[in-house]
């Protein structure tokens, strides 16, 4: 079975297994860069709590520019990486700034394609590859694959991507592999990264339960684990 047929079949079934959930992404493309920063090494729920803090407190996001790093420290504290982030997002507001003459202006982003948007954001502060396809792919509708842990070890398991282990190299080689596979197709691309995720944390684990997995028919790593138990 090729590799999109498969991803396609699995996407069919998760999709009926996972209800959708609320990562609580933005409609607008700056706000969606800084909720996508401030959720680095940050609960998805205390990123959110954070970035509500700061939308009741400054009515025009220009107004970000006031605050010096102590403040953003202050503010990001109760997050993960507190002082390197806050010296970065320092960065990023500024850089954003420079480059469109407002806050607000980052939307005209959107009029880029695809190479371009992934370009510019791969250049900002704190903004690496996976955060630039969440910002595509959420906000921008843009048919991307973010892959993050759990994407790349349940399509490495399934056998749709080669090897992937916790170093960069293995990760970028992953992600592009995924999205050379899924690319110009929005709705798998949202749907099985959405639900990789719930299914690499529930199911598909470090030590996964594959005799709870409604997809293991389609697994080579559950096929290999059935031939050792069967040799022993």
């Amino acid at each position: 079975m090729k590799s999109v047929e498969k991803l396609t079949k699995i996407h069919s079934i998760l999709k009926k297994e996972y209800p959708r959930f609320n990562f609580y992404n933005k409609d607008r493309i700056f706000d969606e860069i800084l909720y996508i920063f401030l959720s680095w090494r940050t609960p998805i729920t205390k990123a959110q709590e954070i970035f509500k803090d700061l939308e009741k407190e400054f009515r025009q996001w220009d107004e970000l520019l006031n605050l010096d790093e102590n403040d953003w420290y202050k503010r990001l504290i109760t997050g993960g990486k507190a002082r390197d982030k806050a010296r970065t997002v320092k960065k990023l507001i500024l850089k954003l700034y420079e480059d469109f003459g407002s806050l607000e202006n980052v939307e005209t982003l959107s009029e880029k394609s695809d190479d371009e948007v992934y370009n510019y954001l791969t250049g900002l502060p704190g903004i690496k590859d996976k955060s630039a396809y969440c910002v595509m792919l959420y906000t921008m509708g843009r048919a991307v694959f973010p892959a993050d842990a759990h994407c790349l070890r349940v399509s490495q398991r399934i056998g749709v991507i080669s090897g992937t282990n916790h170093n960069k190299q293995d990760r970028v080689r992953g992600q592009k592999e995924l999205n050379d596979l899924l690319k110009g197709n929005f709705e798998l691309c949202y749907d099985l990264h959405i639900d990789m995720i719930h299914h690499g944390q529930k199911i598909c684990k470090k030590r996964p339960l594959c005799q709870e997995c409604v997809i293991s028919s389609y697994c080579y790593y559950f096929k290999d684990q059935q031939k050792v138990e069967i040799s022993d």
